[in-house]
């Protein structure tokens, strides 16, 4: 009978096997722990380029390979996700160039800071403003993202500022954790 599990990337090995990426480090089997790799040429992570060279010492779908991959997540050699790694062998497999930019963090910045949230909200309660629904929170999102391009010296009526529904959704829901019924009327 088959297995139910699929296997997580197209270079995975030919058994259908559960994902053994690791909850948390200490389920990460000794195997990964001691996996021989060199350390970073610069600081603390590999580069790009050298995270793909190392995984393509090994066989191309070999567990040797995943293990590779896993002991650099696990010693933090690259702080990113398996995926990424992934995506970055196909590129040099087609032939792309590997830039060695920084390692993006897991998911985007905050289009807005904490603290640049409840400066909005200070200054909604300063000038008895209201928020009547989406529309006026997206219309907070883009006056704040304009004013951060003008404070770091950019002209903000050359920027194309758009929000997505899902980011003025969640925007909506913390202005409404902050805010009282008084100030929030749709």
């Amino acid at each position: 009978s088959k297995s139910s599990s699929k296997p997580s990337s197209k270079a995975s090995s030919k058994k259908a096997t559960p994902s053994t990426e690791p909850k948390n480090k200490e389920s990460v089997p000794d195997h990964i722990k001691t996996f021989p790799l060199p350390k970073p040429l610069e600081g603390n992570h590999y580069k790009k380029s050298e995270c793909v060279a190392i995984a393509k010492e090994y066989p191309k779908g070999s567990q040797i390979r995943r293990h590779a991959i896993k002991a650099m997540l696990y010693r933090n050699f690259v702080p990113s996700s398996m995926k990424t790694i992934y995506r970055l062998i196909q590129r040099d497999e087609k032939g792309l160039p590997i830039v060695d930019t920084e390692w993006a963090n897991r998911g985007s910045p905050p289009l807005l800071t904490v603290k640049e949230v409840d400066d909005i909200i200070e200054r909604l309660k300063q000038e008895d403003g209201r928020i009547y629904g989406k529309a006026d929170v997206e219309q907070l999102l883009i006056n704040a993202a304009r004013e951060k391009l003008w404070k770091q010296g950019e002209n903000p009526d050359l920027a194309k500022i758009k929000f997505s529904k899902t980011s003025v959704r969640n925007y909506c829901t913390m202005f409404k954790s902050k805010l009282s019924s008084a100030y929030w009327k749709e």
